[in-house]
């Protein structure tokens, strides 16, 4: 059985939260995939842009644009399938613990960590 992708997380349920950063397909995405297949509830996809990025080659001139319309249509896509992309802007890491923590909370209980 595969995990639904969504935001809205079942009472009781385990979540896992998928951060895109640069695969932004939905058919042929290792990290959806391997999620969608584990024993989760529920799916969050999430995009981070982080205007600190430290990357000695960021995204400038039409690399934003096509990043840009990528996120779209991929956000699109998981419209149309009943799911939705978190988009967060600010530090990757602190976004993706209050993603994680407000899922918790939604859900009624506490975070717990553990990795694959």
């Amino acid at each position: 059985p595969s995990a639904p992708l969504m935001t809205q997380v079942p009472a009781g349920g385990s979540v896992c939260l998928v951060w895109l950063r640069d695969d932004m397909r939905v058919r042929d995405n290792p990290a959806l995939l391997r999620a969608s297949e584990g024993c989760f509830s529920a799916v969050i996809p999430v995009f981070v842009h982080d205007d600190r990025d430290p990357s000695p080659y960021p995204l400038q001139g039409a690399a934003k644009v096509w990043k840009h319309e990528s996120v779209r249509v991929f956000s699109e896509t998981l419209r149309g399938m009943g799911s939705q992309l978190i988009f967060r802007r600010g530090d990757a890491a602190a976004e993706l613990l209050a993603v994680l923590a407000a899922s918790c909370a939604e859900a009624g209980r506490r975070a717990e960590w553990r990795l694959p």
